[in-house]
């Protein structure tokens, strides 16, 4: 990525996102700067405006940078905490990747639990109250 103006003649026309500058029409300020994209034969802005200078005058752009990279978010950890009878606590680091992926990762974790609870829920037999004695005749 360069890190200076560029001219309008190598400007992506592909609907990428760039940064702006014209005329700023402001005597103090020489440019303006929009976040821009072409679209339909036309520069506009996220709000699908045209590219205007400070007064609210259509101008065209004279230069465009490009939009910084995003870096890509740290990775995500899944940690199990799991308390002890003795009252401390240890973890288990599970899983590490992107958001997507711990996700799944938890769904999966959630739907073990789920089944294990299921499985020990149906080896408990019901509790059966035992049959109450006849009432003793009169």
């Amino acid at each position: 990525m360069t890190n200076t103006l560029q001219t309008m003649e190598s400007a992506p026309l592909d609907g990428t996102f760039v940064l702006l500058f014209g005329d700023s029409g402001v005597e103090r300020t020489n440019l303006t700067c929009q976040l821009c994209r072409f679209i339909n034969s036309r520069w506009k802005t996220v709000d699908g405006e045209r590219f205007k200078n400070k007064e609210g005058t259509i101008v065209e752009p004279l230069y465009w940078f490009p939009m910084p990279e995003v870096p890509a978010p740290p990775p995500y950890l899944l940690v199990m905490v799991i308390g002890q009878e003795d009252g401390s606590v240890s973890e288990q680091h599970l899983e590490q990747g992107s958001f997507d992926e711990i996700s799944t990762a938890l769904l999966k974790l959630v739907d073990q639990q789920t089944d294990t609870v299921k499985y020990q829920m149906e080896k408990v037999k019901p509790y059966s109250a035992p049959a109450p004695e006849p009432a003793p005749a009169l």
